[in-house]
């Protein structure tokens, strides 16, 4: 199944029901798996956002549900990623690109080293 990465922002409704953030996880964990996802980690964040959630879900547009079922209390606001596996990622940045290795000889100082190019 796809991966999704979503960083979460809480609002001060949300805060100021803070208190209840470990059954609010729960909760959301529970929406997650009713709609055919799972939970992989989640993590409490010190910074710009307040956590991070990392799921397994069918398709987009059930994250999509998923992500608004989640965030309709307006306690919190997501961002989400599609995650890639490096190896999945990599195949298809060259699928994308096709990359063709230059050898530059006797044309400069340069020569008989190896440059890539990306067309």
């Amino acid at each position: 199944m796809p991966l999704y990465i979503t960083l979460w922002k809480y609002t001060a409704e949300g805060f100021k029901d803070i208190r209840n953030t470990a059954s609010r996880f729960k909760a959301v964990e529970k929406i997650i798996e009713a709609n055919g996802g799972k939970l992989v980690n989640i993590y409490g964040l010190v910074g710009e956002y307040d956590v991070i959630t990392i799921v397994e879900m069918p398709n987009k547009s059930t994250l999509v549900s998923t992500i608004i079922k989640i965030a309709a209390s307006g306690r919190i606001v997501p961002k989400t990623l599609q995650a890639l596996p490096i190896e999945e990622f990599l195949k298809k940045l060259l699928e994308m690109f096709r990359i063709e290795a230059l050898e530059l000889k006797n044309k400069s100082n340069l020569s008989g080293q190896t440059f890539i190019k990306l067309f």
